[in-house]
């Protein structure tokens, strides 16, 4: 997807953000991030998203993790056979799906291929954010800019007692 950068969404972004946590206990240890990558001119969405996905997990302490698009795998198939391809690729035996996955995986197709399936079971952690009652499901920067080093802990649900209410 082409990013059309004939109106000023940068600016707008970065506006906003500058403008919801600049009040923020960690905004100062946090906003250059989003400074530099909305200071440069991006022709494709993918390259934008890659670039705040490997951003984002090293400010959260995911410095070692190796990410990779399932396009470089070679997985080729319907969506399920490009998923167990990919789970063959790593040689997993569980595949973690989404919660909403119950409505399309076929659990007895991964299982022919020895491979368990297992739905998210996602309960969102409640912390400590800048304006009024908590609002679960904001970005990842949310979190940061309230937590700093803490948000992987939070995520995790790692985090030491009286770090989050």
């Amino acid at each position: 997807m082409k990013i059309d950068n004939g109106i000023n969404w940068r600016k707008k972004h970065f506006f906003s953000i500058r403008q919801n946590y600049s009040r923020a206990p960690f905004y100062r240890d946090y906003i250059n991030l989003f400074e530099e990558a909305y200071s440069k001119e991006w022709e494709y969405l993918i390259d934008l998203d890659m670039h705040f996905i490997l951003r984002l997990s090293e400010s959260l302490g995911m410095k070692n993790k190796k990410i990779l698009r399932a396009s470089a795998l070679k997985a080729e198939g319907d969506r399920i056979e490009r998923l167990i391809k990919i789970c063959g690729i790593f040689e997993a035996d569980t595949f973690y799906e989404g919660e909403a996955g119950r409505n399309y995986i076929d659990e007895k197709v991964f299982a022919d291929h020895g491979i368990r399936v297992e739905y998210q079971n996602y309960r969102h952690p409640v912390y400590n954010q800048l304006y009024g009652d908590f609002i679960p499901y904001l970005s990842v920067i949310d979190l940061l800019f309230n937590h700093g080093r803490d948000s992987l802990a939070i995520l995790t649900n790692t985090a030491p007692e009286g770090v989050i209410r």
